[in-house]
């Protein structure tokens, strides 16, 4: 009996996109071979690799399984209690690496009528295997999933719940969907729903993969603006709605084609067809660096005790172009660990408090160093208004020699001017301060415009002259009595000093 050869869709399939991964490696000559070699998937450990290969004469796809020992993938084996006669593809792996659910046309798949060729047409469906002391066990068909159209590159999310895979009827792979069911206890079945992709992403690739997370999906597309033809994306998905695509980046696509993606540990595998591979499509891994982790303490500077504000973190690039931001709601015992990605060059941190007065300070990666390999803190110091008390901002910026506020300074001030619109009672006195270049004429006569700067932004902002007043200090009161680059910034300030409360 004739039997339709079926062409294995190019579809090998974490917030990774944001890091900057190392360049990617040839897993070599023991794993890729000169034919085909996709859908890497590893388990938790990521010591464990399962792929499918045409490979040592046989005609269609099969499952293969490698052990990393000392560092290096073993040589495959070929796993004969789940391989048939006919194609086993696109495995995946569960997180603890004890069930295999994989795509295969075998014998018993669903079979549709012959073609007016009289071939025979059978359908991909999805199995599983799990794990035994001797090996994988004898597959199994999942229960109602599968159907007379094609169930292929399924994929599994990190805990265990869901299993997604891609549904398209024979021969209409343009008509190809994204499938969610729930795999409940004692491996059953529960609900089964379409996920609607983004109708922008028009070309996706087979080989959805969940990141690690649980917050979003991998994929493959051609979307413009991509490194070569088939690109490798991360998009976000949460609460049913979908962000932007995100390209991995070039470290790990290229000119030529990659698909399939998936995660282990802190190393990342993918297939391509680049140059100087072993053959056509091989598998490709990189290592991933671990993100630094910050920790940030906050506290009531009067008291000293631990404060539980809401905190506004923002990540700058190089070119001082806002990355992301993230709101911290909660502070256990006063700290919080912050996980800082890899291409940040400084971090604003800003609060949130309607408590405390604004604060907001922002750091160069950089000068955080010490703080990173001797796991100290970054000190968050919050202070409520009290008469004659004055503390120091550094986030206000003038150009050089000028009264202009810098733009960099407006988030600040606009934070200002919106806690003493809720504390109408409240009455301050601006203090400019310079460094001690300079005669004291001079400086005296730009810290006093300074003062009258941020004044008058405050007036812009509805808040009323009365309650403010200035005066220039000059370089009379520097907190360090010298001049260098460190003093000099230290010595830059403007101060506030509280009047009245009530």
């Amino acid at each position: 009996m004739k039997r339709i050869p079926v062409l294995i869709a190019i579809v090998c399939t974490t917030s990774l996109w944001s890091l900057k991964i190392k360049p990617a490696k040839n897993l070599g000559k023991f794993i890729n071979t000169a034919g085909n070699e996709f859908a890497p998937t590893l388990n938790k450990q990521g010591d464990i690799l399962i792929f499918n290969s045409k490979r040592n004469g046989y005609r269609y796809h099969n499952l293969y399984q490698s052990k990393k020992i000392a560092g290096k993938w073993s040589r495959p084996k070929y796993l004969s209690s789940v391989n048939s006669r006919y194609n086993d593809e696109t495995p995946i792996l569960s997180s603890d690496g004890k069930i295999l659910i994989f795509s295969s046309d075998r014998d018993g798949s669903f079979a549709l009528p012959r073609d007016r060729y009289r071939k025979v047409r059978v359908s991909f469906d999805l199995y599983w295997s799990f794990k035994q002391p001797n090996g994988w066990s004898y597959p199994k068909k999942i229960p109602r999933i599968n159907s007379v159209s094609h169930e292929r590159t399924p994929s599994i999310s990190i805990d265990g719940k869901y299993l997604y895979y891609m549904q398209w009827p024979f021969g209409k792979i343009k008509q190809a969907a994204l499938y969610q069911a729930q795999i409940l206890s004692n491996f059953r079945i529960g609900n089964i729903s379409k996920i609607n992709f983004p109708k922008e992403i028009k070309n996706i690739h087979l080989g959805i993969q969940p990141d690690p997370k649980n917050k979003g999906f991998y994929f493959s597309s051609q979307l413009a603006g991509g490194f070569g033809q088939w690109d490798l994306y991360h998009i976000s998905y949460e609460n049913g709605l979908f962000g932007k695509p995100v390209n991995l980046g070039k470290t790990i696509n290229s000119p030529q084609n990659e698909v399939y993606f998936s995660v282990a540990q802190n190393q990342i595998y993918f297939c391509s067809d680049r140059k100087m591979g072993f053959g056509l499509f091989d598998i490709y891994g990189a290592k991933v660096p671990q993100e630094k982790k910050l920790y940030l303490r906050q506290f009531d500077a009067l008291t000293k005790k631990a404060t539980h504000e809401r905190m506004k973190v923002e990540f700058y690039s190089k070119k001082n172009k806002l990355i992301s931001t993230r709101i911290i709601n909660q502070f256990d015992k006063g700290i919080f660990s912050l996980k800082v990605p890899d291409q940040v060059f400084s971090i604003q941190l800003s609060s949130l408090s309607n408590n405390y007065l604004p604060y907001e300070k922002k750091y160069q990666v950089s000068s955080l160093k010490k703080i990173y390999s001797r796991n100290k803190k970054v000190e968050i110091d919050l202070h409520k208004p009290q008469v004659s008390k004055s503390f120091d901002i550094y986030a206000i910026h003038f150009d050089y020699n000028s009264a202009v506020i810098q733009e960099n300074s407006l988030s600040y001030l606009k934070n200002l001017a919106s806690y003493l619109e809720k504390n109408p009672s409240l009455t301050f006195k601006i203090i400019g301060h310079t460094d001690l270049h300079g005669s004291h004429r001079f400086n005296k006569s730009l810290s006093t415009k300074r003062a009258l700067s941020v004044k008058k932004f405050l007036i812009e902002n509805k808040i009323k002259g009365s309650r403010i007043k200035i005066f220039g200090a000059g370089k009379r009161h520097p907190v360090i009595n010298k001049v260098s680059k460190k003093a000099d910034l230290l010595n830059r300030r403007t101060e506030f000093k509280v009047l009245t409360i009530d």
